[in-house]
């Protein structure tokens, strides 16, 4: 071996020493860290106990670390998939106590009572823009903005300068929610004179529609008057939006009676109103 093969050979040795001792100090910072970060157990387990751990079918306890704070478990599961025959997985692992639960049976789970009501109206929100509302409701199909569940335009005009301003400062306005309208009968127009129907966001998106139109100032300055860069924001901003394809006037009314939206409150003469159409729908 040549003299500068051998020098060669030196410097990658530092370098991997010093790389091992560099990994070695971040694995001790990061131990370190979480450690202290972690947070104290509410529950602890014996050596033994069998514990439920994700999906997998049966863990137990075999050794406990650090007052509890974290379990060497042992883990099995049968596995079963369409195209290869079933067989059994396991893994031995280290688990932070709060990815641990109690493990109970069937009929201990079954007799546990439920905090979670059953619901048959589902939303899936998504991030649209303020453009898309506007287009929404000013494009042929339109959105019906006073279905019979609905109030008035009840917000104050200082109301709706609040919304705009929350828009140019940057604050969440809320969510809006509408209900698509079946097609008519050549599917090219819909079966209502509006595709789409208002359920929750009404007094909102009245406000969005009157300063874009120019009925509605803001800070003495109307939407046409604002500077490219103003106008741009406001038709870009980011709002909460669901749709749903279709709801009975029954589901309506139990939806509207249960949303807690912020602005003015219900009148309770109008809430009562609404209760007494949902009665009559449950009633048929």
């Amino acid at each position: 071996m040549t003299p500068e093969q051998k020098l060669e050979r030196k410097k990658l040795r530092d370098l991997k020493k010093k790389v091992d001792h560099n990994l070695m100090c971040f694995r001790s910072e990061k131990r370190r860290v979480a450690e202290n970060d972690q947070p104290a157990p509410t529950r602890k387990y014996a050596i033994g106990d069998r514990v439920d751990y994700g999906a997998w079918d049966w863990t137990c306890i075999l050794a406990t670390y650090k007052g509890s704070r974290y379990y060497k478990c042992f883990s099995v599961t049968r596995k079963t998939n369409m195209n290869t025959p079933d067989y059994t997985d396991h893994k031995i692992h280290f688990e932070n106590w709060y990815t641990l639960r109690d493990y109970r049976t069937h009929e201990e789970l079954e007799a546990l009572p439920r905090f979670e009501q059953d619901e048959d109206i589902h939303f899936s929100f998504q991030q649209r823009d303020v453009r898309s509302l506007l287009h929404q409701y000013l494009n042929k199909y339109g959105i019906d903005l006073n279905p019979d569940y609905q109030r008035g335009n009840v917000w104050t005009e200082e109301q709706q300068h609040r919304l705009i301003d929350s828009i140019y400062r940057n604050v969440d306005i809320g969510k809006f929610a509408v209900i698509k309208r079946p097609w008519g009968p050549d599917g090219n127009k819909p079966l209502t004179p509006k595709l789409y129907e208002m359920l929750d966001g009404k007094q909102r998106l009245t406000a969005l529609i009157a300063f874009y139109l120019g009925h509605l100032a803001y800070k003495g300055k109307y939407y046409n008057e604002l500077s490219n860069r103003d106008q741009g924001h406001f038709m870009n901003y980011s709002v909460s939006y669901a749709e749903s394809n279709f709801m009975t006037q029954e589901q309506k009314y139990r939806y509207f009676l249960k949303l807690n939206t912020t602005g003015t409150p219900v009148d309770p003469a109008h809430m009562e109103r609404v209760a007494n159409l949902l009665k009559k729908e449950q009633a048929k």
